[in-house]
Order: C-alpha cells, then structure tokens, then sequence
C-alpha cells in the first residue's frame, strides 16, 4: 500500500511539474508577441465596436429623422386624417402630445359661416382618361401628377349678385386693367345701376355674379377676408378632397345630378346650390359659372408644377377658369376642365367663389 501511495504521489507531482512548466511557457509565449501586434489586435477591436455603435446611432438618428419627417408632412397637411396618421404610426414619437393637441384644436375648428373646411391631403391631379365625358380630352390636362396641399377653408356656394353688389356699394366699381370690375352694361349682366346704387335684377339676387374680370374677383375675396382659390385647391375641392369617389363631375357621373349646363340650363344661370352637392357638400363646381382662380394659365404647367402647394407659373397672359359655365358641354364641366380668360374679360360666362387659410 505505502509503495502504491508512493506511485501516485510521484504520478501526481510529475503532472503538477508538467502544468506549471506549461503556464510558464504560456506566459513566455504572450510577453513574446509583438508589441505592434497587440495594437493591431487593439485596433481591430477598436473599429469593430465603433462600426456597432455607429450602426446603432444611425438606426437611431434614421428612425428619428423618419418620425420627425411624418410630423412635418402632417403640419403641411394640417388636417385630421394627416395627424390621426402620424399618431398611429409614432405612438412613442418625440411630437405625439404636440400632434394630439394640434388634432384636438382641428376638431373643435369650426369653418367660417358659408364655408366647408377642405381637409389637406395628396391627390393626382390632372386627367387621364382620354374619353371623360364622351369627348376627347385636352392636352392642358395632361400629364397626371401627384399634388400634396395643406387645409382650407372653400365657399359653399359661388359668389351671388347681392353679394357682390353689398361689395360694390361699399367701395365703388373700380377701374383696374382696361375696364371696371364689373360690367353691367352687358344685356347679360343680371346688375343694375340705380340712383347710385348697385342692385340685381329682380330674380337673380341668388343667381352667381357674372360679368366680372378677375381684378373685381380679386378685389371682392380681399375685401371678405379671403382669397381666390389656386387651380389646384379648386380641382382637389371640386373632386371632394379627401371625401372623393371619383366622379367625373363634382360629386356625380350624371351631369345633370349636380350641373346647369348646355344641355339643361335654358341658356341662363340658375340659383346657387338648386342642384346637388358634391361629396364635400360644396354646390356648382360643374356648371352654372366658370370661377376665376389665382393661378396664370399655361398649357404645359403640369410637366413642371410644384410638387406642394402649386402657385401656378410665375406670369403669364391669362388667368386659368374652371368648372365650365350655362353654355358648357359635358367636356367643359369635368373637375379637370381647364379654360382660361385675359384678366380683363368681363363675360357673361365668368363668376368665382373664395377659399381662405386656415391659421
């Protein structure tokens, strides 16, 4: 037994011998490695665990930059649906409690009496089918692009002779460009001039002022507080915003649902809001009168028009009409229609109605 214990001991030493000459070695081994080896181990190291943080900060910058992105498309827009959006695709965003209360204020917005508040929003302007209307479209309608507006406020009805004469009544029938606002020597113009007053012809105080240039349309919408609408807000309005089916005319495929025109109107303007509204509530933006907007007219705009809030071109010979008139065909009064009249065309085809900001 004791020559046994012996065995093992001396077994047990030799290995205790082995490992400790092998943890020398080891620790000779690594003194021995290069010292620019270790800093290019230390670098390696170095760069990957910069690579990883970097990687996390742009993931974090880009998920940032994305939600702040959404934020300032919803403020563009400034409508309900917009910040709805953007709260339920950021629910832990940086802006959630500032997009809430900009939502909550929206809702209790109330539109200016004889407006409907047009909610924001991207749409395709412009028309592409050849045939609308069984007629060939209109070059000046082409191509189709994607337009993105901010919220406003659009009349419910086109601007009346009674309102226009408490206008004139108030600061006179101006001359501006080659003529006065409005013509009432016209045998068309349903205005008359007696004692030194305006007033409309028995009849037609709620028929739509025509006989108007686009200085007296201008001049009457500043005067309200308010503003011509630009081509493309008039189209998005007419078309029912956000509301929009996609009807050829403004709130129907049956023109006689919602326009006097050529084939209905007995050669005369109608009262305002006798046919019916489109999907927005708004009445006439097919027929009755052609409405003077802000925007000069150019036939090509649409290949070059801004992308947001389009102003039209910079200048120009005429001021773009839209939504066709009493003597219109069914081509003339699609929501994509385009006409145009020098701004001091004073015809018995041209009337207007006003759109304003929301602050």
């Amino acid at each position: 037994m004791r020559n046994f214990s012996v065995s093992i001991s001396k077994q047990s030493t030799q290995r205790n011998l082995n490992y400790f000459s092998l943890l020398r070695i080891k620790k000779i081994s690594l003194r021995q490695i290069p010292n620019n080896f270790k800093l290019h181990i230390m670098k390696k190291v170095y760069l990957i665990l910069t690579s990883f943080l970097l990687l996390i900060l742009a993931f974090s910058i880009i998920s940032f930059s994305s939600a702040d992105a959404d934020y300032e498309q919803a403020r563009f827009i400034n409508s309900t649906e917009a910040y709805r959006n953007y709260i339920d695709n950021n629910p832990n965003g940086v802006y959630v409690d500032e997009a809430k209360n900009r939502l909550a204020r929206l809702q209790q917005t109330q539109a200016p009496e004889g407006m409907i508040l047009v909610e924001g929003g991207t749409f395709k302007m412009g028309q592409p089918n050849p045939n609308v209307g069984g007629n060939k479209w209109s070059s000046d309608e082409q191509p189709v692009h994607e337009i993105t507006l901010s919220s406003f406020y659009i009349d419910k009805y086109e601007v009346t002779n009674a309102q226009f004469c408490k206008f004139i009544n108030a600061v006179g029938n101006k001359i501006e460009g080659d003529g006065k606002w409005l013509d009432i020597g016209d045998e068309d113009s349903k205005i008359v001039e007696e004692g030194g007053k305006f007033k409309p012809i028995p009849g037609f105080e709620d028929h739509p002022v025509l006989e108007l240039n686009w200085y007296g349309a201008k001049a009457y919408a500043e005067w309200v507080g308010k503003r011509l609408p630009t081509e493309a807000e008039w189209e998005y309005a007419a078309r029912g915003g956000n509301k929009s089916q996609g009807f050829k005319f403004a709130g129907s495929n049956i023109a006689d649902d919602v326009a006097w025109y050529s084939d209905n109107s007995n050669n005369s303007t109608h009262p305002i809001g006798s046919k019916k509204p489109n999907e927005l509530g708004i009445y006439d933006m097919s027929g009755n009168v052609w409405e003077w907007c802000s925007d000069w007219y150019q036939e090509d705009y649409y290949k070059s028009s801004a992308k947001k809030n389009p102003q039209g071109p910079e200048s120009g010979k005429y001021r773009v009409l839209r939504g066709g008139a009493w003597v219109s065909i069914q081509q003339q009064i699609k929501t994509t229609s385009r006409d145009y009249g020098f701004r001091n065309d004073a015809f018995n085809l041209n009337g207007f109605r006003c759109v304003k900001d929301i602050k």
